[in-house]
C-alpha cells in the first residue's frame, strides 16, 4: 500500500508532460486551526477506543519538554495541557488534518 502522503504530480511544458510522485511530510496536512480547548480534547480522549491507540519510542531526543512544544506548535500541532505524572513530564497535544479530522497526542519524557 503507498503511503496516504504519497503525491502524484504532473508538470506539462512546451516539450512533454513530466509525471513523478514523492512522499510529502505529514506535518503539511495539520491545520492551522487545530487548537482543541481543553474540555473538547479530553472528552474526544476519553472516546478514542483502545484498539486505535498506538505507541511510538523516539529515542535520542535531545530537548526540552518547552522546546518540544514550541516545535511541535510550529508545526501545528498544539499543546493543550502539560503536567507531571509520576515524576515524568507530559505534553498532551491535538492536530487537527487538513480534511477535517482530529488526532489526540501526549507525549512523556525522559527526553
Amino acid at each position: 500500500m503507498d503511503p496516504l502522503t504519497n503525491i502524484q504530480v504532473a508538470i506539462r511544458n512546451s516539450i512533454d508532460i513530466f509525471y513523478f510522485a514523492c512522499i510529502a511530510p505529514l506535518h503539511i496536512f495539520f491545520s492551522e486551526d487545530g487548537a482543541m480547548e481543553k474540555k473538547a480534547f479530553l472528552g474526544t480522549w476519553k472516546d478514542i477506543p483502545a484498539a486505535n491507540e498506538i505507541q511510538y519510542t523516539i529515542e535520542n531526543v535531545e530537548c526540552t519538554s518547552d522546546g518540544i512544544s514550541t516545535k511541535m506548535g510550529q508545526n501545528n500541532a498544539f499543546t493543550v495541557a502539560k503536567r507531571t505524572l509520576e515524576g515524568q513530564d507530559m505534553i498532551y497535544q491535538s492536530i487537527k488534518l487538513s480534511n477535517g479530522i482530529w488526532a489526540c497526542g501526549d507525549q512523556a519524557d525522559p527526553w
